[in-house]
């Protein structure tokens, strides 16, 4: 019944407009494929990388302010 549970929340959360739009902005400006998790009032953002010099480009990015 978890999994099962697990999967239906996955699958909402591709369809939710917000989390959709959410994914939207930031794979351009990441320049990478972003996954954003929904659960309730928590969630979690998933950054895939390719390289080891991608995840470099990725910390720099994430880290100016």
């Amino acid at each position: 019944l978890a999994s099962s549970d697990s999967a239906v929340e996955q699958s909402l959360a591709v369809t939710d407009p917000e989390i959709l739009g959410l994914q939207d902005t930031l794979e351009p400006a990441l320049g990478v494929k972003v996954k954003v998790e929904k659960n309730g009032s928590e969630g979690r953002l998933i950054i895939s990388f390719s390289s080891p010099e991608e995840l470099q480009i990725l910390a720099s990015k994430l880290s100016k302010q």
